[in-house]
């Protein structure tokens, strides 16, 4: 059964999908969504402090948005992580003892994703709990 569903998000579509599906899945168990935006540092530069500030202001607004249109029967929780989202993701997993965590899937071609990696196969791979995505 579904009690604890940990949705990542990113502002995409495909993000969009995932938080839609998570709820339904919620509103039919009983249980209860962790929405998680992970915030990629752009440097260690203390003048980059500014543009970390705003950018966790716009992720929680987009997140306060996003959570503010959900099923009344189910509890939403949202949070805005500095890391890796692959490495944020799978903690706040464990942290938030989620029993299951949605992703949405964008797709970006091969190279890219050999180059760059992907959050979703990152988190297929090394997660404690079953993983959905959707396209």
């Amino acid at each position: 059964m579904l009690q604890n569903i940990l949705v990542g998000y990113d502002g995409s579509a495909q993000s969009r999908r995932a938080y839609d599906f998570a709820i339904a899945a919620a509103a039919a168990c009983g249980g209860r969504v962790h929405v998680v935006m992970a915030l990629v540092l752009p440097s260690v530069d203390p003048g980059t402090a500014i543009l970390d500030d705003r950018q966790r202001d716009e992720a929680a607004r987009a997140l306060a948005a996003l959570s503010a249109t959900h099923d009344p029967r189910v509890t939403v929780t949202t949070a805005v992580i500095h890391g890796n989202p692959g490495d944020v993701l799978l903690a706040e997993a464990l942290r938030q003892a989620s029993d299951h965590i949605v992703l949405g899937h964008t797709p970006r071609g091969a190279l890219l994703t050999w180059l760059l990696g992907s959050v979703t196969s990152d988190v297929m791979g090394a997660a404690p709990v079953p993983v959905t995505v959707l396209r």
